[in-house]
């Protein structure tokens, strides 16, 4: 009984000892191994290289360009208006809105019989004055010898009259009432010569009448001969017709518009440029040209002498892409107020050429068509270019021999689209193209050459893309 309460007491004193007992021998254990474990090894402390893309400095040739966007429009253009009153009695037979017409072509014309009857009157006047003038010009001659005939019976009689006088003064065979008689004789030649005097004065004026009256029809005359001309409209050149609504034996009225048309010879956009881009398309050497000094020099010609460019003339819809060559026509007179751009005309000679071969060419730019204008300057070789984004205040980011970054000042020669042209550099120097951030001058590079990005460079500096 006192062995059982024995082994009762001495119970959880066991069963602390058998969980203690294998808790020490694993602190021993590891006491144990930590005191016999070997040292690490220590290795030598590695530099890590950062990637980074590169390309190579090689020089390439740039291809100045500038791109702007405008409409087009025709060069030329015409508003048929009715100069006569009247009614139509003839229509082109293609007067319909879209029509080509050819140069010189009637058009509309308006019936002439009211103006020809008024010509044959202003003829009827003219004939008339001028027989009047004919008249008033033989009567001055024949006034002109009646005078002269007149003249000389005054002269006859004054010199009757003087003997007359002189014999009643010596008192011969003369009565006063003959002297008397002979002096009324006198003052009725001397009335009949004054008389012709007068009318024949009078025949200026009425032949001066009679001509200006004559200059009066014809001028009259020469109107309605010219209403008679404005009776028929004819193209004034190859043509493409706007909106037409007219009909025959339709009344039109003076001031009335008839069609419009645009001239098909050429074509012209202006598209607008900005400065800057402009710049790049002016080489070093290039003076600004002087319209002054010779006068007897073209202004526009020096001017696109000036502008030595290619054009591209870019349009269309969608998938559908039409380009044509153009010509550098002349510069806008001044910049746009609001985007401070400034305007260059561009054209493109007989547009619609080529429209039977649409599928080939592309349709034709018709007026109002919006267009993308693209100029090429003369190219600059052995330049260096490299991206935008890779320029930062002025410098960038190379890798040197030892493959470590380094920094670089460099000078901006040509800014265009997504690349620029520098100096400072030269062949064989590595650019840093992606984004060092955090740059740190000295620092291991690992370089990764971007052919594609250096391919992308070449071929936009060249104008390929």
């Amino acid at each position: 009984m006192r062995m059982k309460k024995f082994l009762a007491a001495l119970k959880p004193f066991l069963s602390v000892l058998l969980f203690a007992a294998p808790v020490a021998a694993g602190v021993l254990l590891l006491l144990w191994a930590i005191a016999n474990r070997s040292q690490p090894e220590k290795l030598p402390e590695q530099e890590l290289a950062r990637a980074l893309r590169i390309i190579e400095f090689e020089p390439t040739a740039i291809v100045p360009r500038a791109i702007g966007f405008g409409e087009s429009a025709a060069s030329n253009s015409f508003q048929a208006i009715a100069e006569v009153k009247g009614k139509i009695v003839q229509l082109h037979p293609e007067l319909k809105s879209g029509s080509f017409i050819r140069s010189g072509e009637l058009l509309v014309a308006i019936d002439t019989a009211d103006v020809e009857i008024t010509i044959q009157k202003l003829q009827a006047e003219i004939a008339r004055s001028e027989a009047s003038v004919q008249e008033l010009n033989a009567t001055k001659k024949n006034y002109e010898s009646g005078l002269e005939i007149e003249q000389s019976s005054l002269n006859l009689a004054k010199r009757e009259l003087e003997r007359m006088e002189r014999l009643y003064s010596q008192n011969r065979a003369v009565s006063a009432s003959e002297v008397d008689t002979q002096r009324r004789s006198v003052l009725a030649q001397q009335q009949s010569v004054q008389n012709l005097q007068s009318s024949l004065n009078l025949l200026p004026a009425q032949i001066q009448s009679a001509e200006a009256s004559i200059k009066v029809s014809q001028s009259n005359l020469a109107s309605s001969q010219r209403d008679l001309e404005r009776c028929r409209i004819v193209a004034p050149f190859g043509c493409r017709l706007g909106p037409v609504d007219l009909e025959l034996n339709e009344v039109v009225s003076v001031g009335q518009q008839l069609l419009t048309a645009q001239a098909i010879d050429k074509l012209e956009v202006e598209a607008q440029f900005g400065l800057d881009k402009i710049a790049n398309l002016i080489r070093p050497e290039a003076k600004a040209p002087s319209m002054l000094k010779d006068l007897s020099v073209d202004p526009q010609e020096v001017i696109r002498k000036f502008f030595d460019v290619d054009v591209t003339l870019r349009y269309g819809a969608g998938d559908i892409r039409t380009s044509r060559e153009a010509t550098f026509e002349r510069l806008r007179e001044q910049l746009d107020a609001k985007a401070r751009t400034v305007g260059i005309v561009v054209s493109v000679d007989r547009p619609f050429e080529e429209e039977g071969n649409a599928r080939e060419n592309g349709p034709a730019p018709v007026p109002g068509t919006y267009c993308e204008v693209e100029l090429r300057g003369r190219p600059i070789e052995d330049a260096f270019v490299v991206p935008r984004s890779s320029i930062r205040d002025g410098t960038v980011f190379l890798v040197d021999d030892e493959n470590r970054l380094r920094k670089r000042s460099v000078e901006v020669q040509l800014v265009q689209n997504n690349f620029a042209a520098i100096k400072g550099l030269g062949p064989g120097d590595r650019i840093v193209v992606s984004d060092p951030t955090p740059a740190i001058e000295g620092m291991l590079v690992d370089p990764q050459v971007d052919e594609q990005l250096a391919k992308t460079l070449q071929a936009e500096a060249g104008g390929d893309e």
